[in-house]
């Protein structure tokens, strides 16, 4: 049991130290998500992941019902890659049920508007998971950056951060473009195996 313990960790402390700049990984991951049972997938607060020059074209009134849309695509989509692991045996943990999160989420108040008002760990509590999942996008001149983060719910320790910048056309499916963007933090997210 302790054999491969050691390997995880080695391997974590070797994709830390090698890895790219856009890779955080916390040095406490292995010891805090060992005891892991479900993690909750906030919905995002995002806007369209379009290209400016995409967004330009478009109408605001188009955009913003576009941003509806792409917060509810965005996460379902971080579900249905963490549900294909599970399905095929790489997923340690449960994924609990975006309609349960939003539902949870709802009841206490708390929108896509106004979640950064509350920590991690508050998020994690309300939903009562053992660690969250965010993802933001930052709008750029030419790219936008995508975050993904891991928090902890006990303390809201940041576990893990991976960030890209993307380019996105406007038909580009979303399960498509996750599909790539999980590629690189799914090496790390010790969740999976």
């Amino acid at each position: 049991m302790k054999k491969p313990l050691i390997i995880t960790i080695f391997i974590i402390i070797s994709l830390a130290g090698f890895s790219q700049k856009n890779l955080y990984l916390s040095p406490n991951i292995v010891g805090i998500s060992k005891n892991h049972k479900t993690i909750g997938i906030i919905p995002f607060n995002i806007s369209t992941l379009l290209s400016p020059e995409e967004r330009q074209k478009l109408a605001k009134k188009q955009l913003k019902k576009m941003n509806i849309i792409e917060d509810g695509k965005i996460q379902s989509s971080v579900y249905t890659w963490f549900l294909k692991k599970k399905e095929e045996g790489h997923l340690s943990v449960n994924i609990q049920d975006i309609l349960t999160t939003n539902t949870l989420l709802q009841k206490a108040g708390i929108t896509s508007k106004n979640q950064s008002r509350y920590s991690p760990s508050d998020l994690a509590k309300i939903l009562g998971v053992d660690a969250i999942i965010q993802i933001g996008v930052l709008e750029g001149m030419k790219n936008n950056m995508i975050n993904f983060y891991i928090y902890n719910s006990e303390d809201g320790e940041l576990l893990l951060k991976f960030n890209k910048d993307i380019s996105v056309s406007i038909d580009t499916s979303t399960n498509d473009f996750m599909d790539d963007f999980m590629k690189k933090p799914a090496k790390s997210i010790v969740y999976t195996n």
